[in-house]
């Protein structure tokens, strides 16, 4: 090969380099169409969930060392899958429109979530979100649910897009300690986004993915939800 080849060929590679530079496509999940996660709660039964009530009661049958999530998901036309680390999937089908709740037990440590959606309604677009509440029974209160994670990204008069998303994502980056309710036991950490969407310049996602940590302290709340007597944790290890 001349060295005139050789150089042309470089600047081929090169160039195509470049074009390929910031558009690398997500790494979407592929989720069968079930629920494989251990539902907690006496309010679930064969891999549905009764929402709880406005007013908390005391949780029943939380195994030692453990504590209590719930996880709702709004009412969306889209397939919705949640994993919860390595304890499983749960599956909302998109026949199901109306908000869904489910409840797991977890222990102290780093847990990874997942929570991905498809777009099944072309009118509607896309509809994704999820909001998780920790169950604690406060030395002054009686039995509570604090705020832990929040997000929704369609729900709304306009469907899913990178902008909505990139906006969530900039308020959890600012959250003090990755934290939305101090008075809590559960730290948000490491929070990404993305998806596919229809067509090249359309903002709008037919698919989008989020990702995320929650670490989950050992210690039990001691106030009630929203207190000013509450910090958020000193140290995000």
């Amino acid at each position: 090969m001349t060295r005139s080849r050789r150089l042309s060929l470089a600047l081929a590679v090169a160039a195509l380099g470049a074009g390929c530079a910031g558009k690398t496509l997500p790494t979407l999940p592929s989720f069968a169409a079930k629920t494989t996660l251990k539902l907690a709660a006496e309010r679930c039964k064969d891999g549905v969930c009764r929402c709880r009530g406005a007013d908390a009661e005391k949780e029943k049958g939380i195994p030692a060392g453990h504590k209590r999530f719930e996880l709702r998901i709004p009412r969306s036309t889209a397939a919705v899958w949640v994993k919860v680390g390595s304890h499983g999937v749960y599956y909302k089908p998109p026949s199901t429109v109306h908000p869904q709740c489910f409840y797991v037990d977890l222990p102290p440590g780093r847990h990874p979530f997942t929570v991905y959606g498809e777009r099944r309604d072309p009118e509607v677009g896309l509809q994704l979100g999820l909001t998780m509440n920790e169950y604690g029974q406060p030395q002054d209160g009686g039995p509570s649910w604090y705020r832990s994670f929040h997000m929704t990204c369609g729900i709304g008069a306009s469907p899913c897009s990178r902008e909505e998303m990139a906006i969530w994502r900039a308020f959890v980056n600012k959250l003090p300690r990755g934290v939305l309710d101090p008075c809590g036991s559960a730290m948000l950490k490491g929070a990404t986004f993305g998806g596919v969407r229809a067509q090249k310049g359309d903002d709008q996602y037919t698919k989008a993915v989020v990702r995320f940590r929650l670490k989950v302290y050992t210690f039990a709340p001691h106030h009630p939800p929203g207190s000013p007597a509450c910090k958020s944790p000193t140290k995000n290890k």
